[in-house]
């Protein structure tokens, strides 16, 4: 099983066809991505709960309905992303740029 950040590094077109036929667990509770860069990631729905995102670019991607609750996102930048919906109680934002 790879996690979050493998998935990730291995590009976003391959990332959502792997989404699309079902080989990536909703639940991701946990994770840690750290200096990623990304465009066009389908995240939609993913319990991101108590993550870790460190100095990531995300760009059009798409983070709605997505679990962020008590996930610590420090440092990057977010530019166009959808987060319709996403459930932010108890997240920490710090230095980043929207």
């Amino acid at each position: 099983m790879s996690s979050l950040a493998q998935w990730l590094a291995q590009g976003t077109p391959k990332f959502n066809a792997l989404r699309a036929q079902g080989k990536v667990p909703l639940d991701q509770s946990g994770s840690t991505l750290s200096q990623l860069f990304f465009a066009r990631a389908d995240l939609s729905k993913l319990d991101l709960s108590n993550a870790e995102f460190d100095e990531c670019t995300v760009s059009d991607s798409d983070l709605r309905g997505v679990d962020l609750t008590g996930a610590y996102v420090h440092g990057g930048r977010y530019e166009r992303c959808d987060f319709r919906g996403a459930q932010l109680a108890g997240a920490t934002f710090e230095h980043v740029e929207f």
